[in-house]
């Protein structure tokens, strides 16, 4: 791809412009760092594809080179009503992200500076707004200040970022014409925001991700994509990627994409005396299961419902002597997906309805590093046992291990070492499921990291730490010391790999250590080291001073490369030959002095700094102050 040429400046918020570390980006033959940031929506659920998988594989194919960034990799668990599920539909795509499952935009402007510095992003790709809107009520007015406050807010991390921004659809159980001017306004809000504040060095472009999509058909629920609302989705953000940036190719026609759940659940029938027993495994990220059967005896060809239920078993009556065909298919909500094979049983008079299996017994734990391991005392007539866990007094739903066991014995993987679950373990037969064990305490651990050792290696407007891998760390946390700080502060987001590259104020002097992590165990700390970035000094702003009631207003162009100014005073009239200087950054014209003497005369001149390196200095202009 080629790349544009971007001028990365130091935005800074706030009096100290050192306080807070912003990025640059890789040179231009690294990828593509794209930071996808929303809510559920872009998050997805167990089970699902998710919008993300059809843009990454998307731009794959067309030969983009890009990176996924963020702090997250997982989606939200319907069941356990948890973060961090891997169950995805199809986990072969860089899956990092920084979206959460009922996040607002409002929660998001206090937070993306952060992700932004942290993760280097080049692009982020913005879809969120339906919380503010459809649980908040916010107008069109609140929608365009949470809009403008994200975008300044990634800016103060890294200038020159680029923004895709996509507008909301309405969910299909909004009923009222204000409800649906809200969403209406919040799109009109995107358009507005991204003509006003689009750049050619931090380019702002629209995605319109409700052009062509019916939330009537492309959603599972009233508000969530279904897989052809995935695609829709990621062909908006494909489509704004690739005509403003020449990022991969145009997007294909959309295929037909079946929808709702794929893993097909396995069926079984068991009879009592005018009852059929059904039951079935469980399907990925099934949040129900619709039971449909045909009395063969009675001569029915149609398959109808018997049953739709959250579980995985249901009964119904039927009638003695008669054979029936059952069929289980799995749901999302109202996206019906794979069907069961279909199971055959026939109920008569005096049969008895299936047993539910024993509580497992005897359960111990064995605590490994990243992994818990689980045995228990074998159940009688089990078919197979589900293991679910839980982080330790977090009074969450569990979480069922996706793996089912056939043997008395489990591992569950992928924990983090450090942490606290509760386990418990449950028997299956076929036709029903068993009381829970009692709940057991897992700790998995693992060795404690050793420190870093850390380079700095100075950039323009910027510094690269690098290190090698430590061994048995999962994970980095960088502390940093600023200009005029005596104390390191822990930055909030850990750096998965051994290479950090923030960007910084030009000529300030930062000192950084960098500690391993083996998932919450802690390792030593690096020796620190100090880097001063270089950055490109300024040109002389031309000054232009106009005369004012006991004060005066400056002005001045704005060069290159500058991005605070000091202000320059002297009283001609009082003798003063020393100058007097603004003791905080100018940010930018204009700038007002007040408080001089009327009919006296005073001299001014503007300095441009980039960061802290000195440029050049706007010729001396006078001006006699008006009286009041």
């Amino acid at each position: 791809m080629a790349r544009r040429v971007l001028v990365w400046v130091a935005v800074v918020v706030g009096l100290v412009a050192w306080l807070t570390p912003t990025v640059t980006p890789a040179q231009a033959a690294d990828p593509v760092r794209i930071m996808v940031v929303g809510d559920s929506i872009t998050h997805g659920s167990s089970g699902d594809w998710t919008w993300r998988y059809r843009l990454a594989r998307h731009l794959t194919a067309t030969g983009a080179e890009v990176d996924f960034v963020g702090g997250h990799s997982g989606l939200y668990d319907l069941n356990s009503k948890g973060f961090g599920s891997m169950a995805y539909l199809d986990a072969g795509f860089d899956t990092h992200h920084q979206a959460r499952w009922g996040r607002t935009l409002l929660e998001e402007t206090t937070t993306i500076r952060s992700e932004v510095a942290t993760h280097a992003a080049d692009v982020v790709l913005l879809l969120m707004g339906s919380n503010d809107v459809g649980l908040s009520g916010i107008d069109g007015e609140e929608s365009e200040y949470r809009l403008r406050t994200f975008v300044a807010n990634a800016r103060a991390a890294r200038a020159g970022v680029d923004v895709v921004i996509g507008k909301i659809n309405v969910p299909t159980n909004v009923d009222s014409d204000a409800a649906r001017a809200a969403f209406a306004g919040f799109n009109a809000a995107v358009d507005r925001v991204a003509s006003d504040l689009s750049t050619p060095e931090s380019q702002l472009v629209v995605a319109d991700t409700t052009a062509g999509y019916d939330p009537a058909s492309d959603n599972f629920d009233t508000v969530h994509p279904n897989a052809r609302g995935e695609y829709k989705i990621a062909r908006a953000f494909g489509d704004a990627l690739h005509d403003s940036y020449g990022l991969g190719g145009t997007f294909p026609a959309i295929p037909a994409v079946p929808i709702g759940p794929q893993q097909a659940p396995q069926a079984q029938v068991a009879a009592s005396d005018s009852t059929l027993h059904v039951y079935w495994t469980e399907s990925l990220g099934a949040t129900g299961y619709v039971v449909r059967a045909r009395d063969v005896t009675a001569g029915e060809v149609d398959f109808t419902v018997r049953a739709r239920v959250a579980g995985r078993n249901a009964r119904f009556p039927a009638v003695n002597g008669h054979r029936y065909d059952v069929q289980v298919q799995a749901a999302k909500w109202f996206a019906e997906g794979a069907s069961s094979a279909v199971v055959a049983a026939t109920p008569a008079a005096g049969a008895l309805p299936p047993a539910a299996p024993a509580q497992p017994t005897g359960v111990t734990v064995s605590n490994r590093s990243g992994e818990v391991g689980l045995s228990w005392t074998a159940v009688p007539q089990a078919t197979h046992y589900y293991v679910e866990y839980r982080e330790a007094g977090s009074g969450a739903a569990f979480a069922r291990w996706p793996v089912t066991s056939k043997t008395s014995a489990a591992t569950i993987r992928g924990l983090v070492n450090g942490a606290r679950y509760d386990v418990r373990v449950q028997a299956y037969q076929g036709h029903g499921e068993g009381p829970f064990s009692g709940t057991l305490t897992a700790a998995p651990t693992g060795p404690t990291p050793a420190a870093p050792t850390v380079t700095a290696t100075p950039g323009d407007e910027r510094a690269t730490l690098s290190w090698p891998a430590v061994t048995h760390a999962t994970g980095y946390y960088v502390w940093m010391r600023g200009p005029g700080e005596t104390v390191f502060t822990k930055l909030a987001l850990p750096v998965f790999g051994t290479r950090w590259i923030p960007g910084l104020t030009p000529g300030a002097t930062y000192d950084f250590m960098v500690q391993a992590y083996n998932g919450l165990i802690a390792g030593g700390r690096s020796t620190p080291v100090s880097v001063t970035p270089s950055g490109i000094a300024p040109a002389a702003p031309v000054l232009t001073v106009t005369a004012l009631p006991q004060g005066a207003r400056l002005t001045w162009t704005t060069p290159e490369h500058a991005n605070n100014y000091r202000v320059y005073l002297r009283h001609v009239t009082a003798g003063q030959s020393s100058w007097s200087v603004t003791t905080l950054p100018v940010w930018g014209p204009p700038w007002e002095a007040s408080g001089l003497v009327a009919g006296h005369t005073y001299e001014f001149k503007v300095q441009a700094l980039n960061g802290q390196v000195e440029g050049g200095t706007s010729a001396v202009v006078a001006a006699t102050i008006e009286g009041a």
